[in-house]
């Protein structure tokens, strides 16, 4: 499931006009290395994103967080993609980091839609 769902965020991605990397990595200020699935850029603006499943999504979202302290850069914004089973139904999105959750192709589309019209 992880490879269609960055396949498909690529594709989605591109579709609102983002350069895409894929499997990127960084130095933070503490030595650490943060490597996300997917670099997208335009214009001025940078998401990276970590695509991740169920059960691996408390460790996501704290790296995530890790990340977004130790590499401090401005203009980035950290997105975190989840596939569930459960009723786990979360679209956070502030100045910093996204969080989304989905259980198909078709919820996840909706809420990248939502998230990346407002960036």
């Amino acid at each position: 499931m992880e490879a269609d769902v960055l396949n498909f965020t690529v594709n989605v991605l591109k579709n609102f006009g983002y350069k895409v990397e894929i499997d990127k990595k960084y130095k933070g200020e503490s030595g650490l290395e943060h490597r996300f699935h997917i670099l997208a850029k335009r214009e001025t603006k940078a998401l990276l994103i970590n695509i991740t499943s169920e059960k691996d999504l408390k460790t996501a979202y704290l790296n995530t967080i890790c990340a977004c302290v130790d590499l401090k850069v401005d203009g980035v914004k950290f997105m975190i993609i989840a596939h569930t089973e459960k009723d786990i139904n979360f679209l956070i999105d502030d100045s910093k980091v996204s969080f989304i959750t989905f259980k198909d192709l078709g919820e996840l589309n909706s809420k990248l839609f939502q998230v990346l019209s407002n960036i």
